[in-house]
């Protein structure tokens, strides 16, 4: 599948217009959407995709040259790098976020076509169980976005104060640190707008699984529903008992009419839609131009590195105190990148537990032997099918990864500490 373009919902629309501007403005997605009826067609731009390399290129280049400047310095007229160990470290942890940006950049067009396919598979879904509360989730994106760039910019300020601080007492200079690092700053804003992408795409798939397993509740109580065909908002619905809101999709995708539907073809059907829940699961999986894996080795490798300072900071007897709450910012921080990729797809494999759940209290029910037999192959294809998060499959994304890489964070330190300690 090659899709130039995708069409998506308004409601849709709604949840994901946020991310998608803040995303074409830091040279993320370079995408335009034109409103068509009562949808929108989102389509690869040139103009902005063009703005997207300069960009990339741009405030790689001047990081580059921002560090190679500072590294010809001296340790007394150096920024960052006031001896040999601080030299390698801090290197390295430019390095990854330069990595992360430009490999982002040159995977563009494979990005965008992963992009329409895992949209392609959610319009499915969409055509079968139709996107409710999207005002109650583009809140949630608005919020979310805003806290987080909240607290960046917060933690950039105190960074950019202590740091022009200490250049000043050394060098009695400030500008070298803004003409050196200033690039950096947004190359690590880009790293974390990454982040906020991935959590909204992984939130699409969280609320879809959400919906069938509304679904699968009310199939429960079938025995008290009645179906009632109704109008409301220009939609035809089934309301019925706990049946709730079996909504006839709007958009021009391939409709299903749930209205004079069986229980056998409804729960064929909610197969069939979780069927594409797991295919947009591995588009996730399947592919790296998202980044993810690289993401969260950085997450990994600062992990390491903050702790560190924040530790030989502590323990020094001439420690700077304010460059021990900066290590302790950074940290805190560098955890809360690590939660922006794990939380939400731990909450869809929560949900996705709930529908295993649900279909085995269904199996339990007093249903007819059609009704059984449509109930086992759905439980069939959910065990052969099981959703799981693994970038390229390099490693799981729940939250047993914290505890791997607390793990990893706690041996490499004792090992730097030997290290320092010879």
């Amino acid at each position: 599948m090659d899709l130039q373009d995708i069409n998506i919902s308004q409601e849709n629309f709604e949840i994901l217009q946020p991310i998608i501007l803040v995303a074409r403005f830091l040279g993320i997605l370079p995408v335009r959407y034109d409103k068509l009826g009562d949808h929108f067609k989102l389509k690869r731009s040139l103009v902005y995709s063009i703005y997207s390399y300069v960009l990339t290129i741009f405030l790689t280049v001047a990081t580059v040259l921002g560090i190679v400047n500072d590294l010809e310095k001296d340790t007394n007229h150096s920024v960052r790098m006031v001896d040999q160990k601080a030299r390698y470290v801090t290197s390295c942890d430019i390095s990854i976020v330069i990595i992360i940006v430009f490999f982002s950049a040159v995977t563009i067009p494979q990005k965008m076509r992963k992009l329409w396919k895992l949209l392609h598979y959610l319009n499915q879904t969409d055509s079968i169980i139709p996107l409710t509360r999207q005002d109650q989730f583009r809140q949630s994106s608005l919020f979310f976005m805003a806290t987080t760039f909240v607290v960046a910019v917060l933690l950039f300020t105190f960074d950019i104060v202590v740091w022009t601080n200490s250049t000043t007492k050394r060098m009695k200079d400030a500008t070298s640190f803004f003409r050196n690092y200033t690039t950096f700053y947004v190359l690590y804003l880009i790293v974390m707008i990454h982040e906020i992408f991935y959590w909204h795409l992984v939130l699409f798939i969280k609320i879809r699984i959400a919906a069938l397993n509304r679904y699968l509740h009310s199939i429960g109580k079938e025995d008290r529903c009645k179906k009632i065909p109704v109008q409301a908002g220009g939609r035809q619905v089934v309301v019925g008992g706990a049946l709730e809101n079996i909504e006839v999709c709007k958009e021009g995708y391939k409709k299903k009419n749930f209205e004079n539907m069986s229980l056998v073809e409804r729960i064929t059907v909610l197969a069939t839609f979780q069927e594409r829940i797991s295919n947009a699961v591995q588009v996730l999986n399947n592919d790296g131009a998202f980044g993810i894996h690289l993401i969260t080795l950085s997450c990994l490798l600062h992990l390491i590195v903050t702790p560190y300072f924040l530790l030989v900071e502590i323990i020094k007897p001439d420690g700077n105190g304010m460059f021990t709450y900066l290590q302790a910012a950074w940290l805190l921080a560098h955890i809360g990148r690590l939660l922006i990729i794990v939380e939400p797809c731990q909450l869809c494999l929560d949900e996705h537990r709930r529908t295993s759940m649900l279909l085995c209290e269904l199996l339990t029910k007093d249903f007819d032997e059609n009704v059984r037999n449509s109930l086992i192959i759905f439980s069939m294809q959910l065990n052969y099918c099981k959703i799981k998060f693994s970038p390229c499959g390099f490693f799981k994304i729940d939250r047993s990864l914290i505890t791997s890489v607390t793990a990893a964070v706690t041996t490499y330190l004792v090992i730097l500490f030997q290290f320092n300690t010879n």
